[in-house]
């Protein structure tokens, strides 16, 4: 599909896709999609629209990607998820995915925005994310890449997860990835994803445990250079306990969440479910009713809009349009093919190596 510049509904430059979405302004975009703001001339309403990128129309997997997405998300319908309206392809053979717009900030953009958050922020997020993995787990799949970028933030605190490209049915032996069934972001990835193993449930609450600490802490466990680096740290290394730098975290969630970073997973909670519950226990010491803390998340994505773009988050393939002028924790974010390449499992470190990584957390970075 060749793009022009978008435009309004009723501008002679305006882009109508499979004769029904005008496309009005470009929104985000990432290495598989470009995600439009666009008005439904059927409907009369306003959504968000993705299209998958010229260049890849023609490579299979990245289509059968691109149609996971939408199949999964359509799978069920939950408060937590984005609503996908209409999937389809246009007359040049490019696909589409039509979705509510979503006029919020993803999770990125408040960490960057605001750095850590107050538990009881990160608690009422993270239980979201739960109650949407356990029914996309309850429906057989695996999202493979919980990450703040995939997470929206309504302006009343509604938390969405979203971009099920990579989603993966547990009764499903084969894989689209090019080696083995990891996928996902580093910084994000579960010890099994990171060395090439099977994946499960277990793996996304892993991938919500980084997330957590990273909105506990200001910043994600693991990080280095590159891919292969945080990839191994993800494989052999004990993250360093949020106690250590974060004194405002109890010892209670501390623990939770070192339990979800364990490395074998059949240490982590057994379940979203099972996770979500421990949160909400550990969240009761706050004393902050349901209403209260509703009220403070719609009130941090508010003053996340005095500093972000403005523009809308919507379901997308990468980040949003403030964050990708801003600095990320991974620098060389590869093709996804090159990236699974590169987790084939690392060498572990000698024996007496380990043992002393596991025995002490890692310094505090300078």
């Amino acid at each position: 599909m060749t793009i022009q510049r978008p435009g309004r509904a009723d501008a002679p430059e305006a882009v109508r896709v499979a004769d029904r979405y005008w496309l009005l302004e470009s929104i985000g975009e990432g290495g598989a999609a470009e995600v439009y703001r666009a008005w439904d001339q059927r409907l009369e309403r306003v959504v968000a629209i993705k299209i998958l990128r010229p260049q890849l129309v023609a490579d299979r997997d990245a289509r059968q990607r691109f149609a996971n997405e939408a199949k999964a998300a359509a799978a069920f319908a939950h408060p937590n998820t984005v609503p996908v309206y209409d999937y389809g392809d246009a007359p040049d053979g490019s696909l589409y995915i039509a979705m509510q717009l979503i006029a919020g900030p993803t999770l990125k953009d408040v960490l960057v925005a605001h750095g850590r958050l107050a538990p009881r922020i990160a608690i009422s997020i993270a239980r979201q994310i739960c109650a949407a993995l356990s029914v996309a787990h309850g429906k057989g799949l695996i999202h493979r890449d919980v990450k703040p970028q995939n997470v929206l933030l309504d302006p009343d605190g509604v938390v969405r997860l979203t971009d099920f490209g990579i989603v993966k049915a547990l009764s499903d032996s084969t894989s689209i990835t090019a080696a083995g069934t990891g996928f996902g972001t580093a910084a994000y990835l579960s010890p099994e994803q990171a060395s090439g193993q099977p994946v499960g449930p277990a793996s996304d609450v892993y991938s919500l445990g980084i997330v957590l600490y990273e909105m506990l802490a200001g910043r994600p466990p693991f990080t280095g250079d590159n891919t292969a680096t945080v990839a191994y740290q993800q494989v052999w290394e004990a993250p360093q306990a949020l106690a250590v730098t974060t004194p405002h975290v109890s010892g209670e969630l501390d623990a939770l969440v070192m339990q979800a970073l364990a490395k074998r997973p059949a240490g982590r909670p057994r379940s979203a479910v099972a996770f979500a519950d421990a949160l909400a226990a550990t969240d009761v010491a706050s004393g902050a009713s349901q209403a209260e803390t509703a009220a403070a998340m719609a009130a941090l994505v508010g003053r996340t809009a005095s500093t972000w773009s403005g523009a809308p988050a919507v379901a997308r393939t990468g980040q949003s349009a403030a964050a990708q002028t801003r600095p990320t924790v991974m620098a060389d974010e590869l093709p996804a093919a090159e990236r699974t390449a590169r987790y084939a499992q690392p060498a572990p470190p000698p024996a007496d190596e380990q043992a002393a990584r596991y025995a002490q957390p890692a310094p505090p970075p300078a």
